[in-house]
């Protein structure tokens, strides 16, 4: 078998509700400022949820092809100028780039239901629901008459790896995820993954978050997932509270982020400013399907397991943890539980946070907004604080989690994420 190859970090770019640059969204991981507000898309009446996180209007004039407005919904929109900044970051040239030999791999939702609305009254007409049965020939005759030609490509799932690899020219190795909170952190770890193994020489890998969605909220409800807002007139920055025992509940959030990952020796060669080693990647399930009920996870614990022996760095030499927490009350829960567990005596000296009680729950997004933070605190060698954050509950109490900033002994990071169907993703980054 041959050696496999080194993998560093030479780019990264983020678009979330905090704003479209690595400075608005550096300040947004220090401060307590509230980035959500009430839901635009749809209304919420009816619903226990009012409150989300949203993007700013996307400036579509960065577009470089601007007929593919007439496309690309606002998620797809945010996702590609991301990509392109990520690329840009990194300073690639197209001209110097074989492209079959970069690739790119996107972690992103599935089709929204937001962008069939303007069919659901002729379904309802159609649809008789005390005999069960549907008109599907008028549904058929009638639909033509109302239907955007257009819908179908506006609807697929895979749109920004789509768009991406069109416009930077991406003829390699490419994959879309949907594996929910856990998407994005995935295609990052797929991405080193292939140029480890020598199928690509530069690979583009992050997530896309959309809008919100109705029945996001009608599930995440129902689940006890999400943080009930529609008794309060204005939205407050106190409200999501990773890891707190007083947490109730996350609030969603829409964004994008994007890391270009490079083999070491092509980004020296080309002069490339490296950020960041990956060395240590890892995915694990707990073997059950409602992981909102319970505490424990086994998948969360040999996902971390795995990516640290991989990573050859001894679990009490790191620096930081950047965990997925965002304010539920069993995930929160299970996450501290299992890191007492794995790191025992050293976990009171190994800093955690998560953005997330500022960005909120930007599901594909979050695991690669999470390794640009830790990214960004090797250089300040300070760790941002977890908002909210005031006294634990009888495991997080026992971790390193503070409403302050924390200074970090070292520059090796683990980054988590977890999603509700059980899946866990765990990355290793290090100084290059």
């Amino acid at each position: 078998m041959s050696k496999l190859r080194n993998v560093v970090v030479t780019g990264m770019a983020v678009g979330s509700p905090a704003g479209y640059t690595l400075d608005e969204n550096i300040k947004a991981w220090d401060s307590n400022q509230c980035l959500f507000s009430e839901i635009s898309r749809f209304n919420t009446a009816g619903s226990s949820v009012r409150y989300a996180g949203e993007c700013p209007k996307p400036d579509i004039k960065k577009l470089p092809n601007k007929k593919v407005q007439k496309i690309l919904r606002r998620k797809d929109i945010i996702s590609l100028l991301t990509t392109i900044e990520a690329y840009e970051n990194a300073k690639l040239i197209k001209e110097e780039i074989n492209p079959e030999r970069i690739g790119m791999y996107c972690g992103a939702s599935s089709t929204q239901i937001g962008d069939l609305t303007p069919y659901f009254p002729l379904v309802a007409d159609c649809a008789n629901l005390k005999t069960g049965e549907f008109d599907s020939e008028r549904f058929g005759k009638e639909l033509l008459d109302i239907v955007n030609p257009l819908v179908v490509l506006q609807t697929l799932m895979n749109n920004g790896l789509c768009y991406g690899t069109m416009t930077l020219d991406i003829r390699g190795v490419n994959c879309n995820f949907m594996d929910f909170q856990v998407a994005g952190l995935r295609a990052v770890g797929e991405g080193y993954r292939a140029i480890q193994h020598d199928r690509a020489d530069v690979v583009i890998a992050g997530g896309i978050s959309g809008q919100v969605e109705p029945f996001q909220l009608a599930e995440g409800v129902r689940a006890g997932y999400l943080l009930k807002t529609s008794g309060f007139d204005q939205a407050s920055p106190d409200w999501v509270k990773p890891y707190d025992q007083s947490r109730q509940g996350a609030i969603l959030s829409e964004g994008s982020a994007y890391l270009v990952l490079e083999e070491e020796q092509y980004a020296i060669k080309r002069g490339a400013n490296i950020l960041a080693k990956i060395s240590g990647y890892s995915l694990a399930n707990d073997g059950v399907f409602d992981i909102l009920k319970t505490i424990d996870s086994p998948g969360l614990l040999r996902s971390v397991d795995l990516a640290v022996k991989e990573s050859g760095i001894e679990k009490s030499d790191f620096g930081m943890l950047v965990g997925h927490g965002n304010g539920s009350q069993y995930g929160d829960k299970a996450e501290a539980k299992s890191y007492f567990e794995y790191f025992g005596d050293s976990s009171k000296s190994l800093p955690i946070t998560s953005p997330k009680g500022v960005l909120g729950e930007m599901c594909e997004a979050g695991g690669v907004i999470s390794s640009i933070l830790a990214i960004n605190s090797m250089k300040t060698k300070e760790l941002p604080p977890t908002i909210n954050f005031k006294s634990g509950d009888e495991y997080s109490s026992k971790l390193s989690i503070s409403s302050e900033k924390q200074q970090i002994k070292n520059s090796r990071a683990i980054i988590t994420a977890r999603n509700f169907s059980g899946l866990s993703g765990t990355l290793i980054i290090n100084e290059p």
